[in-house]
């Protein structure tokens, strides 16, 4: 059990976790971003090779390949947050979205339907602010998504000064095994169709 001591100040919350909570949570996590702007290079690249056969005058195959390989590229380049969030949510029993908060100088400690879930300073690996949410790492990848929406103005100051003084950030790697797999599949898809526009010369 966390151990509070009477006199220090505490944040009580009181709210149902919306799928938009968690779709923004995950938008925020460090391999989400990197994960865009690994997408967002890919499809520039294409675009270039594109407009590049356009001014060479090449045939229309040529372009037909090329607009087959961007909707590929399009598809697998979806933010998959919605999804993802949309399974999370839907996975919740309507009693475990609804949770009552208590954040102090011990940490925090998160009743649902399910039972209490108690987390300690000690044990937060970092915590990241975005401007609808605050998410409280556990671990590298589980974390605790508190919706601005829930607190005040006081109450959000004074999770930011609980935070600044009883969290050292962990950094998390952001070339993660996903990452390195989605940009791998980039790699491979963009060969590919250096190779396709070549024979098609």
């Amino acid at each position: 059990m966390l151990e509070t001591r009477p006199e220090s100040p505490a944040i009580e919350l009181d709210f149902e976790l919306q799928r938009e909570d968690i779709e923004r949570g995950l938008a925020a996590l460090p391999r989400a971003r990197a994960a865009r702007a690994v997408s967002i290079a890919a499809m520039l690249a294409v675009i270039g090779l594109v407009a590049y056969r356009w001014q060479e005058g090449r045939d229309r195959q040529a372009l037909l390949v090329v607009g087959v390989v961007l909707l590929g590229l399009i598809f697998l380049g979806r933010d998959p947050s919605k999804r993802v969030a949309r399974r999370v949510h839907e996975s919740l029993a309507p009693e475990a979205r609804k949770l009552h908060m208590k954040i102090d100088a011990a940490g925090l400690s998160a009743g649902t339907g399910d039972g209490v879930s108690e987390l300690p300073w000690s044990d937060v690996q970092r915590v990241i602010e975005t401007p609808h949410t605050v998410l409280v790492f556990a671990t590298a990848s589980d974390a605790q998504i508190l919706p601005k929406r829930a607190m005040n103005g006081e109450q959000l100051a004074l999770l930011r000064a609980l935070v600044a003084s009883n969290v050292t950030p962990k950094r998390a790697p952001i070339f993660t095994r996903q990452v390195v797999r989605r940009l791998v599949l980039w790699l491979l898809m963009l060969v590919g169709l250096g190779l396709a526009l070549k024979s098609l010369r």
